[in-house]
């Protein structure tokens, strides 16, 4: 039995619980299409790919539609694709696709994620991923630069810390001719 003491005391709580439990704060926009758009917007997609055109907007489309799809190679072709429905996926909404490619020769299941309203931005999973960890891929011209040897020097400041310092590689002179 409660005592007549507790018995504010346990309404009041029982109240704040109520209050504070009960969504009474603002509601987070939503910015998951539903399926059927996500669907129409990576058929979208991969439809301009089978006709020869880069990812990038869909003019045309509405809601605009945005496509980055990076694991696309230079040259290969895109024959037919399979829709194959929604799966797991950490963020908006991932759509599984069967890619038949042409130039190699090639049979891919990959994962397309779409998010927002509009616009829609449909990311392959690989470059969503590259996207969540502040990464990107570098072209292979940039990626030799930074392979090359540089000279480093080293030196110490105030605090006793190394400071490694990235100086210019240039090429050794030439001895004069004797």
């Amino acid at each position: 039995m409660v005592n007549q003491l507790n018995r504010p005391l346990l309404i009041s709580m029982l109240v704040l619980l109520v209050l504070t439990t009960g969504g009474c704060g603002t509601k987070t926009p939503n910015y998951t299409p539903s399926l059927e758009t996500a669907e129409d917007a990576v058929r979208g997609g991969l439809d301009k790919w089978k006709v020869g055109e880069p990812p990038g907007e869909l003019p045309g489309t509405h809601p605009l539609v945005h496509v980055t799809d990076g694991g696309r190679k230079p040259g290969q072709t895109l024959e037919s694709y399979q829709i194959l429905g929604e799966t797991h996926g950490a963020s908006g909404r991932t759509i599984a696709v069967t890619l038949h490619l042409n130039n190699p020769v090639e049979v891919l299941k990959v994962r397309y994620i779409v998010l927002g309203i509009d616009p829609l931005f449909v990311f392959r999973q690989e470059d969503f991923d590259l996207l969540m960890h502040w990464d990107h891929h570098m072209p292979a011209s940039q990626a030799k630069e930074i392979d090359a040897p540089a000279a480093t020097q080293v030196t110490r400041d105030s605090a006793s810390d190394p400071i490694e310092t990235q100086l210019p590689v240039t090429p050794e002179p030439a001895e004069a001719p004797k």
